[in-house]
């Protein structure tokens, strides 16, 4: 389960925790998952989906694919809109070296995935599979 204050602090959230299964320990020697206000040289990402709870798989597969074939993680990113079907960003990425330690994460599933607003903000329940 992870928790944000807002969708934008969920979808980080969610990143980290990712980035956490599949680096280990030393996810959080890299300082990832930040918000930042500039962005010099920075790439763009827009997703669209049906609901919020695709968006939030496509998401979290989005980073997955870029740490699997690229071996980039997400640094910082602003979100230029965050709806509940739909997500524009600009971010910057870094390179982690191929022998940091973790486990292989094969997908994000959909399998008891949920995305939901409690009293406290957001809560995304996902299952990893490894």
């Amino acid at each position: 389960m992870v928790r944000g204050v807002d969708l934008e602090d969920l979808f980080l959230t969610g990143v980290h925790a990712l980035y956490h299964g599949a680096l280990g320990e030393s996810a959080d020697s890299w300082g990832l998952c930040s918000r930042s206000v500039a962005l010099e040289g920075s790439r763009e990402l827009s997703l669209r989906t049906e609901n919020l709870v695709d968006l939030f798989h496509d998401w979290l597969t989005e980073w997955l694919f870029f740490l699997d074939s690229r071996r980039e993680v997400l640094k910082s990113v602003v979100f230029e809109s965050l709806s509940r079907t739909e997500l524009v960003c600009r971010f910057l990425i870094q390179a982690v070296p191929w022998d940091v330690g973790g486990t292989e994460i094969k997908a994000v599933t959909y399998h008891e995935l949920a995305v939901e607003r409690t009293p406290e903000g957001w809560q995304a329940r996902m299952i990893l599979d490894v």
